[in-house]
């Protein structure tokens, strides 16, 4: 988790590992995202880096993401 930006995937919704959506990591400008180990994770160096664009959200179409700003 950063600092400023915490970002919440929902592994009980996430589909990934059936059906290799990869949505998240292919939308998100600043590579927050990676597939390891049979699901969607978030690279935790690099959660401060969201720009707060909301494209993860929007593109997730399981709904399993949430960007929350802890400021």
């Amino acid at each position: 988790m950063g600092m400023f930006i915490q970002i919440k995937i929902d592994k009980d919704r996430c589909q990934a590992s059936l059906n290799d959506c990869r949505e998240c990591i292919n939308i998100c400008p600043v590579d927050v995202f990676q597939f390891k180990d049979g699901q969607i994770v978030t690279i935790p160096y690099n959660e401060d880096e969201c720009t707060l664009c909301y494209m993860c959200e929007k593109k997730c179409p399981d709904k399993a993401i949430k960007v929350v700003k802890l400021y």
